[in-house]
């Protein structure tokens, strides 16, 4: 995928989108955390390296699956599938490391975590109204939504949803739009009108969820520093170009 130019911005961002964690050290040795955004940025990198490798045909159906040229559907491929863990912007997931978790209520209001709502749900939930304020077809962000959300196979089911553990609120909502901000200029499609396609079909469905799930295998394999590299929220598109190395290493060492 051909990366966007990294352009700089005159909007710093919040304290609250820099202290949401994504993975923790406990993984690796004990040490080192990584923000929500750079895992969205690098499974969205992932996603475009994956895509490059795969043939046109591929790319050729994505295509129809938005509605677009074959340039801007990749875009939002990879832009969409970096969003399968918005839903981790949320006390649902925030809670689960102490320590971790103390920075945040720092930065935001504490709620009531006890559901435990699994952050893929999460995902399926809050994504489609944060689409549909950007003049998206609510039909369509609920499709996309659902697929990228789904990435450890739970499915959102309507009647089943416990609302109040996935940040509920002006601020959490704030820091939830901020993401996918940040995501969207990170893909150079913070001003780009939505796909035009009226409908998500069941095969644009599968083919999105995936790529998804298998770009989060390949971006999770991303090591954990002890101090993220900032450049991810001061400009979202210079991280994405830095890291489609990384992407790549990532791919040839597993023989794809």
């Amino acid at each position: 995928m051909t990366t966007p130019e990294p352009a700089l911005s005159s909007q710093s961002p919040s304290a609250a989108v820099q202290v949401l964690w994504a993975k923790s050290g406990q993984k690796s040795a004990g040490v080192g955390w990584l923000p929500v955004l750079h895992h969205l940025l690098d499974v969205g990198v992932c996603a475009g390296a994956i895509l490059d490798r795969e043939p046109q045909a591929t790319r050729e159906l994505l295509a129809q699956d938005f509605g677009t040229d074959v340039h801007t559907a990749q875009r939002w491929t990879c832009a969409l599938a970096a969003l399968h863990d918005l839903g981790k912007a949320s006390p649902a997931f925030q809670h689960k490391d102490e320590a971790l978790a103390a920075r945040v209520w720092a930065e935001l209001p504490w709620q009531d975590h006890s559901p435990d709502t699994p952050h893929g749900m999460v995902t399926q939930k809050v994504l489609p109204g944060l689409l549909t304020r950007r003049d998206w077809r609510s039909d369509v962000a609920e499709g996309v939504a659902g697929a990228i959300g789904c990435h450890h196979g739970q499915r959102e089911a309507t009647g089943t949803y416990s609302a109040h553990d996935r940040g509920t609120g002006p601020e959490w909502d704030a820091v939830q739009d901020e993401l996918l901000t940040l995501v969207l200029r990170g893909f150079g499609l913070e001003d780009a009108p939505p796909p035009p396609v009226t409908a998500w079909t069941g095969e644009a469905f599968m083919r999105l969820a995936g790529l998804t799930s298998f770009a989060d295998w390949v971006g999770s394999s991303f090591e954990v520093v002890p101090k993220p590299e900032p450049l991810a929220f001061t400009d979202p598109a210079a991280y994405v170009q830095k890291t489609g190395e990384r992407a790549e290493t990532a791919l040839d060492d597993i023989g794809w």
